[in-house]
């Protein structure tokens, strides 16, 4: 019985939990890109939730490429929150825009695929972000 003793006796160094890590989550987030008049995802990138910084980098070098993001609700973005902005809603969605087919006056104004709805209707308005 001395085995069973000492098992018991290391019960508490079994189940110490301080020095293990909780499992981190994976976010699937899509890249999408406006180009010819359409939506297509040009990039899905599974991301750690708690290292995140994958997304900004990507989010960078489509800005150097000329590609705006954007929210669902086509409201800009910036390369350092895109992660938090887009996966609070769970949409998990950055929309990318050509610089090309945005114009900029006294307010920001895009020209483009911009519905209430998102990328998957298609739709062609205007919508004026204040």
């Amino acid at each position: 019985m001395g085995n069973l003793e000492e098992l018991v006796g290391s019960y508490p160094d079994l189940v110490r939990t301080d020095n293990v890590e909780p499992p981190s989550s994976e976010i699937r987030i899509e890249f999408m890109i406006y180009e010819r008049d359409a939506w297509r995802t040009d990039r899905s990138l599974l991301v750690d939730s708690a290292e995140p910084f994958e997304v900004e980098r990507v989010v960078k070098k489509y800005m150097r490429k000329g590609f705006w993001p954007f929210y669902a609700s086509f409201n800009p973005l910036v390369p350092r929150t895109c992660f938090q902005a887009v996966t609070v809603d769970g949409a998990n969605r950055i929309l990318l825009i050509p610089e090309y087919d945005i114009r900029i006056n006294n307010q920001l104004v895009l020209s483009g695929p911009i519905s209430n709805a998102g990328p998957s209707t298609g739709k062609r308005m205007k919508k004026i972000l204040r």
